[in-house]
């Protein structure tokens, strides 16, 4: 779960929908303000990206912790053992 869609992880901005190429966008004086604008973008992008995927790996991960109950075995308890 990252919570960007593919196009803005690989591109660092929204899909344009035909309905949206209407709206003006800001622009940018020059090239180099452009890269530097998208390379920001990107990399914003990709760690929010990061730290979404890991929050989601350690809620799943303790979902299924809570699940797991460990038995408790007394001195003397007969346990069943197998190869």
């Amino acid at each position: 779960m990252t919570k960007y869609t593919p196009y803005e992880i690989l591109f660092g901005t929204k899909f344009n929908l035909p309905g949206q190429l209407k709206q003006t966008t800001a622009s940018v004086c020059n090239y180099d303000d452009i890269v530097y604008d998208v390379k920001q973008k990107l990399q914003t992008c990709h760690e929010v990206a990061r730290g979404n995927i890991r929050n989601s790996k350690q809620r799943s991960v303790a979902r299924q912790a809570c699940k797991i109950t460990m038995p408790v075995y007394n001195k003397g308890d007969k346990v069943l053992l197998r190869n």
